[in-house]
């Protein structure tokens, strides 16, 4: 399974800009970013109209391709933001590949998602 995480900030238009590519199918450079199956997203409460206007926005299927993960107001908690997050990509391992954008959110949700993406994406098997 291939894994698009996507952290909602005030700014939806990198968020939509990425997915908007890697789910283009039969880009050359698709063996390398393959098009992802699910899109985790991961907004606060005053972002959710972002996470939904990028729903809207590419056609997703919210129930086959969405897996949303809402901070609610603690979208600058370091526990809940690991722990929602480690919750959520436990699901997926092993998965086939994992892509973190973390161009938006709040910084605490950038450094903390990164933080979680590579003690899951760089463990020894």
């Amino acid at each position: 399974m291939n894994v698009l995480i996507l952290l909602i900030g005030g700014n939806p238009l990198p968020n939509y800009i990425t997915a908007k590519y890697l789910l283009t199918k039969g880009r050359e450079d698709e063996s390398d970013l393959p098009v992802p199956d699910k899109i985790v997203f991961v907004y606060s409460k005053s972002t959710e109209i972002f996470k939904k206007s990028i729903i809207t926005q590419l056609a997703l299927d919210e129930k086959q391709h969405v897996i949303p993960i809402n901070l609610d107001a603690n979208e600058r908690d370091p526990e809940t933001i690991m722990r929602r997050l480690r919750e959520e990509l436990h699901k997926f391992a092993p998965a086939a590949s994992l892509h973190l954008n973390y161009t938006g959110g709040t910084k605490t949700m950038s450094v903390f998602s990164a933080l979680i993406f590579s003690t899951i994406c760089c463990r020894e098997p």
